[in-house]
């Protein structure tokens, strides 16, 4: 049975190399894209935002709902 490229991602389509058909992974030799570090920025600013109550209220709701 043919394995499907698309799956596979060892199998090259037809003029492809298996290097060029592999996504690019940045090893550290290549610069970050500019937009890397805003996305990085906003990202870790999200991630200092308190949970807000009512999602607190709700997971507890939800939790002493299913315990019953």
């Amino acid at each position: 049975m043919a394995k499907d490229p698309f799956l596979d991602p060892r199998i090259a389509p037809k003029g492809q190399t298996t290097a060029s058909a592999a996504p690019e992974v940045n090893d550290g030799s290549m610069p970050d894209p500019a937009w890397s570090k805003d996305i990085r920025d906003y990202y870790n600013s999200v991630m200092q935002e308190p949970v807000p109550q009512e999602f607190l209220d709700l997971l507890a709701k939800i939790a002493s709902d299913s315990s019953e």
